[in-house]
């Protein structure tokens, strides 16, 4: 049922809204008034040519929205012919936009639509009965839901189009999945080379600052040498060094009577042996320092390597861990897309088949149920005076499944002996 109806800058039209109740509603008015062009308007929800002359003088475009109330059978029909996901009940809300340069563009629930899918929601949505215009009656899609409702075999049609439905939707998964394998085949490669380079340099976290560290140590190891061992000679290796004499110096005031001397005297060997540990230190480390060019370049060559990475996938040792795991996880995720590729493969050849076997038997209970409803049709016919008059089933092969079947099915009718049948 229709909601509400929208219409922005249509002709002389600068903004309308109408929304009707359930049951009858008449919209009457003089001439001139402007009725045809809520007409004009569902011609546009229903998919009909945009016009440039249909754009009003208060913008460069022509907005109409619809807003339908739908039932959870009429949504699974859309979704089975429009390939759309439709809410199973609710409101269903279809805009078309026309611009000035004739140029046009749709949505169903703010999705983009092509105009072919427009029209196909549209005739499920839209019964329309005008003056020149052919009755619903002569579109075969709905000769046959009338002969399902007819026949009694609605569940078999509504099982069918779900599977249609699935189909297309599978379809449209893998066509995007293949669309993409080109360009995710030479992603996963430039991802694979990434990770080697990751590899060869083997990361581990805290290593960068540790070889800063030592590079800085290496590069002026006869500076530190130096100083080293003038710290070693000033601290404690003669009997001037700065150890031994805090020590004499603790030794005689620890003789005093005053106790604040003895005090001083206490803070004296300690401070001694802090010097003692800092010439052990410096020592220790004059041991180990040793200019030695060949792990001088090691090092460097590590760093190098280490600031390569970092200059391409981020600042910092942990960004470099964080693009590892992103480029391992990204490479994952393409990895599994053949596996998917595969299993969507094989479930739309399932999905086609199921399809094909529903739309068989769709298509047989079609033509039994047509008999009966035929013999009735007769009888009227009778009584109108046509009694030669006869209803035929058209049926013919389909070069691809339709929303509706797998047949091509109509109604055929000839009112004259000896005539062939025709469309109604």
């Amino acid at each position: 049922m229709l909601v509400e109806l929208t219409i922005q800058n249509l002709v002389i039209v600068e903004r309308a809204v109408l929304a009707p109740g359930s049951g009858l509603v008449v919209v009457s008015g003089e001439t001139g008034a402007g009725k045809s062009l809520l007409l004009d308007a569902l011609d546009l929800l229903r998919g009909a040519r945009a016009q440039a002359h249909q754009v009003g003088r208060w913008g460069d475009a022509t907005t109409v929205v619809g807003v339908f109330e739908i039932d959870q059978e009429r949504a699974a029909r859309l979704e089975a012919a429009c390939g759309l996901e439709v809410p199973l009940e609710g409101q269903l809300i279809v805009r078309r936009k026309v611009h000035r340069s004739g140029r046009g563009q749709a949505w169903i629930n703010d999705v983009p639509v092509s105009v072919g899918a427009l029209k196909a929601a549209a005739e499920l949505l839209i019964a329309y009965h005008a003056q020149h215009e052919p009755i619903r009656l002569a579109q075969p899609e709905v000769q046959l839901e009338l002969l399902d409702r007819y026949a009694g075999h609605q569940d078999t049609a509504a099982a069918y189009s779900a599977i249609h439905a699935e189909v297309l939707a599978l379809g449209r998964e893998l066509a995007e999945l293949e669309g993409n394998g080109r360009e995710g085949m030479r992603e996963a490669d430039y991802l694979r080379f990434q990770l080697e380079e990751f590899a060869a340099l083997a990361p581990m976290r805290g290593e960068l600052a540790e070889l800063d560290q030592r590079f800085a140590l290496l590069s002026s190891a006869g500076l530190w040498q130096a100083l080293a061992q003038e710290a070693v000679a000033e601290l404690s290796d003669d009997e001037q060094s700065i150890a031994v004499r805090l020590a004499r110096l603790a030794r005689r005031l620890s003789d005093a009577p005053d106790p604040r001397f003895q005090e001083a005297a206490v803070s004296l060997r300690q401070a001694a042996e802090a010097v003692q540990d800092a010439a052990g230190s410096c020592g220790r480390a004059l041991d180990e320092l040793r200019a030695d060019p060949a792990e001088l370049e090691r090092i460097g060559e590590r760093l190098n390597a280490y600031h390569e990475l970092m200059r391409k996938h981020g600042d910092g040792e942990e960004g470099l861990f964080q693009a590892y795991e992103r480029l391992r996880e990204r490479l994952a995720t393409l990895d599994g897309s053949e596996e998917r590729r595969t299993d969507l493969g094989k479930r739309l050849a399932r999905a086609v088949a199921n399809r094909r076997t529903c739309g068989a038997e769709l298509a047989t209970k079609r033509t039994k149920g047509f008999v009966k409803l035929a013999k009735v049709v007769h009888a009227h016919l009778a009584d109108l005076g046509m009694p030669k008059a006869r209803l035929t089933l058209g049926e013919s092969a389909l070069a691809e499944p339709t929303a509706h079947g797998c047949v091509a099915q109509e109604f055929l009718v000839c009112t004259n002996p000896g005539t062939a049948a025709g469309s109604i």
